[in-house]
């Protein structure tokens, strides 16, 4: 009879422990109990940004040529586009390159016995605070309509505002996981750099303008940085 209880009594215990292990490979399946165990992981996702005036300045304008051949057409516009670029020079860091062409046509004068020609160029210039004086000297040159003027930011200054706007988003994302794991030991595991949101320049159209504002002023221009970091703990 000592033998069957023992026997009746090993069959139970052995009913429990496969019992325990059915339950426990429910609630953590593949191993669960072990990567639980490993740690805990936060996800943050944070924003930075930073802003600065805008560098350089921008300006539209459009030079005609007219004559009765098409060659003196272009000849006169060729003159027109010599004084722009000698007029301006000083303000464009001396390099002619800064006047870029945006389009060129030659056409026949509706009803008229003459043809022109047609060039618009954007002008870089080396600053934004010169804007309202090359503006002024442009309404001086013959055959020079200016059309739109704008301030923007130099390749230089995104560069550098992206770089601090990602330590910014960095440095938040950081604060907020302290916050959330009770200042506990993080590591980052990994980092996602979203999309950056750039600012965009106002452009002033100056086409039917009959005088140019003394001062253009534009205010700062910001930029946005979005980083998820996933930290260990």
């Amino acid at each position: 009879m000592k033998t069957e209880h023992i026997t009746t009594l090993i069959a139970i215990i052995a009913i429990l422990v496969l019992g325990l292990a059915l339950w426990i490979s429910i609630l953590y399946p593949s191993g669960g109990i072990a990567q639980k165990m490993q740690g805990s992981t936060i996800k943050v996702t944070a924003t930075g940004s930073v802003s600065q005036y805008p560098a350089v300045g921008v300006i539209y304008a459009t030079i005609n040529g007219s004559g009765k051949t098409t060659a003196i057409a272009n000849d006169n516009l060729s003159l027109a586009y010599a004084n722009l670029n000698s007029s301006v020079f000083q303000y464009i860091g001396k390099n002619s390159s800064n006047i870029q062409t945006q389009y060129y046509y030659t056409s026949k004068v509706y009803n008229e016995s003459r043809y022109q020609a047609i060039e618009n160029v954007k002008i870089t210039l080396s600053s934004s605070k010169n804007i309202s004086d090359v503006l002024n000297i442009l309404a001086s040159i013959n055959n020079v309509q200016v059309t739109q003027a704008s301030a923007k930011l130099s390749d230089s200054q995104i560069q550098s505002m992206r770089s601090s706007a990602l330590s910014l988003a960095l440095e938040n994302a950081t604060q907020q996981a302290e916050t959330l794991s009770n200042n506990a030991t993080l590591v980052v595991q990994n980092i996602t750099v979203g999309q950056a949101v750039m600012p965009v320049f106002p452009t002033v159209s100056l086409s039917t303008a009959k005088s140019y504002p003394t001062v253009f002023s534009y205010g700062n221009q910001g930029l946005t940085e979005t980083v998820t970091v996933i930290f260990a703990h």
